[in-house]
């Protein structure tokens, strides 16, 4: 559960971020959209999901996939 100190971050976004690490077709495009995913500044669980699917994303892109 979230504490009432830390907010879950607006699903729109979420699912924005997904769809652009999903759609990314570089590495150079994954650092902007990790930049923002920074800016964003999302629940500690939503970031470890994000970062999940950017790691997955990254090791398709550089072959390792």
């Amino acid at each position: 559960m979230f504490s009432r100190t830390q907010i879950a971050m607006d699903a729109s976004i979420y699912f924005r971020l997904t769809d652009r690490i999903d759609g990314a077709a570089t590495i150079e495009e994954l650092a902007v959209i990790e930049a923002d995913i920074e800016r964003t500044q999302p629940h500690v669980m939503e970031r470890r999901a994000l970062e999940r699917r950017l790691n997955r994303r990254e090791r398709a892109l550089s072959g390792m996939g």
